[in-house]
């Protein structure tokens, strides 16, 4: 499985013989995008541990085609799947505070996982940093019997250093 973030317009590209260091960078204000690859089939939910240590469930959401009681949008078969797509009606908008993150994507073979994680995060949970999300949800998922895999993507927000548009 592999889960990227997207930035929407693309950052500037390094040159070639440049190697990045450290996570991704979003701006805030910045509308963002994520694409999930996974072979294997099933409920794919993504969390965003954001840096000022609060764990959310951002999809499915309210606006997707899943309902926020956990309906099941399904990942799989190795097609590279957007969210949001443009057909979704919402957008992700890069807030505040300035600082590392990390977005978690799962894809999940039972329904009960997916239930278990919407009841657990029904209000944001508060972390000592956004790298404990994913030891808080390894705990929670070890104590079910279903199958899951998790990808994780770094990313730290700085203020806007792009020119307004006109």
């Amino acid at each position: 499985m592999h889960v990227e973030i997207k930035p929407q317009p693309p950052a500037p590209q390094p040159p070639a013989n440049a190697r990045q260091s450290g996570p991704l960078q979003v701006y805030v204000g910045q509308t963002v995008s994520y694409t999930i690859t996974s072979e294997r089939f099933g409920h794919l939910m993504l969390l965003d541990a954001t840096p000022d240590r609060k764990l959310t469930r951002i999809y499915p959401n309210e606006f997707s085609n899943g309902t926020p009681d956990g309906a099941d949008p399904h990942v799989g078969q190795d097609r590279p799947r957007t969210i949001p797509d443009g057909r979704s009606g919402f957008q992700f908008k890069v807030e505040g505070p300035v600082g590392r993150g990390l977005l978690v994507a799962l894809v999940l073979n039972d329904k009960a996982d997916v239930n278990s994680i919407v009841r657990e995060l029904s209000s944001p949970v508060t972390l000592a940093q956004p790298a404990d999300a994913e030891r808080w949800l390894t705990d929670l998922l070890c104590r079910s019997p279903g199958r899951w895999w998790i990808d994780r993507q770094d990313y730290e927000v700085v203020m806007s250093a792009m020119p307004p548009r006109r």
